[in-house]
């Protein structure tokens, strides 16, 4: 109802501007004496106008003020872009703060909508059922289009936001894997100790000892996983699991990840990963190559569903990949 009624006010000052030109003008005119006599309707017109407007805008301003108070960040970042929209004409600088307010109010809308997103995504990754995910609005393109449409300047300052906001992201994906490569000693030699361990048939000890290191796909997670599965094909199984639900969930997971979760399931000891250039590696964990494994239909399915997740996500710019597959 409310944006039924905003939309209602655009018509009107759309439609309430200067005098009716056919009025003013006539398309038959006449005698001089006459034009006089018509002339004061014509001002009266002129005033009617003016005066519809006036209500319009203040009808407008109004709105944008209680658009402040909305607590939809969603809402309010459209009420306010779309009355400095229509404002713009009449005051500049009230514009340009409504626009700067829809602004604010669109990241709070973007930010809140990723993190549902992610939310559903991690439900839907536990539930095991098919990960179907909604794409949402992205409100600050909204502003920033209507902005850039009534000043330039403005629209170059929000477009700058959006780029920095976009480094910071990958600032903290680049971070996320240097912490990640740091650790990749240590994690290497507590999964080889704890797949040794599971060779020997200490298979509860070697689950204990590996869980902590259990949270990334490579050679070593998997091979272990391998392993365990070959003295406890349920243990390791529902090891499996877990770890694709982490790695559904982490922005650094690519092609190589598919391809580490798929030798669990198809090529046991038979490691595969792949290069930005096309070539590829292969590690075959000192053993000849093994059939796939009689897994669960349900495991199956799940592997199925985040690998499809993983591979379908957006291809960033060129010089944006940050993945290990390119």
């Amino acid at each position: 109802m409310l944006i039924r009624f905003f939309v209602g006010l655009i018509v009107i000052v759309s439609l309430a501007g200067p005098a009716n030109t056919e009025a003013s003008q006539g398309t038959n005119p006449q005698k001089q004496t006459k034009a006089k006599t018509t002339r004061p309707k014509n001002e009266e017109a002129d005033d009617d106008a003016m005066q519809r407007r006036t209500v319009a805008i203040s009808l407008v301003n109004s709105l944008a003020d209680e658009a402040r108070s909305f607590k939809d960040q969603t809402r309010r970042a459209r009420v306010q872009a779309r009355a400095a929209d229509v404002l713009w004409e009449t005051d500049n600088e009230r514009s340009r703060d409504l626009f700067r307010r829809a602004w604010e109010a669109a990241e709070a809308a973007d930010a809140e909508t990723a993190r549902l997103r992610a939310e559903e995504e991690r439900k839907q990754v536990q539930s095991g059922g098919a990960i179907v995910l909604r794409g949402g609005p992205d409100l600050r393109i909204e502003v920033l289009r209507l902005a850039a449409k009534r000043d330039s300047k403005l629209g170059e300052q929000f477009l700058k936001m959006l780029d920095e906001a976009d480094q910071k992201a990958r600032q903290e994906l680049d971070e996320a894997r240097r912490n990640t490569s740091a650790n990749t000693v240590g994690t290497s030699k507590r999964l080889q100790l704890a797949r040794r361990l599971a060779e020997d048939g200490e298979v509860e000890r070697a689950l204990e000892f590996a869980g902590p290191a259990l949270d990334k796909v490579n050679v070593d997670s998997i091979f272990f996983l391998s392993t365990l599965r070959e003295k406890k094909a349920q243990l390791a199984d529902a090891a499996f699991a877990t770890l694709m639900a982490r790695v559904a969930r982490d922005p650094l997971s690519d092609a190589n990840t598919v391809s580490g979760l798929s030798s669990y399931l198809f090529t046991p000891f038979l490691y595969i990963t792949f290069e930005a250039d096309g070539g590829s590696n292969q590690n075959r964990g000192g053993r000849s190559a093994t059939s796939p494994v009689d897994a669960p239909d349900g495991l199956r399915k799940s592997f199925l569903q985040v690998g499809f997740q993983i591979l379908m996500q957006p291809l960033p710019a060129p010089d944006q990949d940050h993945t290990t597959s390119g």
